[in-house]
């Protein structure tokens, strides 16, 4: 539910930033307009990072009642401690990498104290590296979950699908 919240929150704050121009070429926008679709987007950043690792969260959650693995489950609880982490320090670097906050949104205040661009986008890297290996080892969770209870007919797709196509046929990865 919280994830949903977050994810409403982002994508008004998204919204309001389109709306003052936010994808519109800067030639077709004055100050103001640049300031304020710049500003919305910024906000609602953080907003977004959490809602994706709160849904990423809760489909561990599930998989661990699904899949009983203590080994997979230490595995999963480690790295949504480390997707969790990422998150929320990611989610404060986005508005202490500059001096005034301000800065961020403002053109003219762009060259004062901030945090070199580096910083920022090792950082960035560092956590979609996490959400990519926590997305892996999910569908992995997923598909071996999916083969232990298709043949019990307790999974989401119709029985009829179960009943015709074997592990060997069948894969979520198209």
């Amino acid at each position: 539910m919280r994830e949903q919240i977050l994810g409403i929150i982002g994508t008004a704050l998204d919204s309001v930033s389109v709306h003052h121009g936010l994808g519109h070429h800067s030639f077709y926008l004055d100050l103001a307009g640049i300031i304020n679709a710049t500003k919305y987007n910024m906000i609602a950043i953080p907003f977004n990072l959490l809602s994706s690792a709160f849904a990423k969260t809760s489909i561990c959650f599930f998989l661990l009642h699904v899949n009983q693995s203590k080994k997979r489950a230490r595995f999963l609880y480690g790295m949504v401690g480390t997707m969790l982490m990422f998150t929320l320090a990611a989610s404060i670097l986005v508005f202490a990498q500059c001096s005034p906050v301000y800065a961020l949104w403002t053109p003219s205040l762009s060259a004062t104290n901030c945090l070199p661009a580096h910083i920022n986008s090792t950082f960035g890297l560092a956590q979609s590296s996490t959400y990519q290996i926590l997305s892996v080892s999910q569908y992995q969770l997923t598909r071996d979950s999916f083969y232990v209870h298709r043949r019990h007919h307790i999974c989401f797709i119709p029985v009829d699908i179960s009943r015709t196509y074997t592990p060997s046929s069948f894969s979520l990865s198209g």
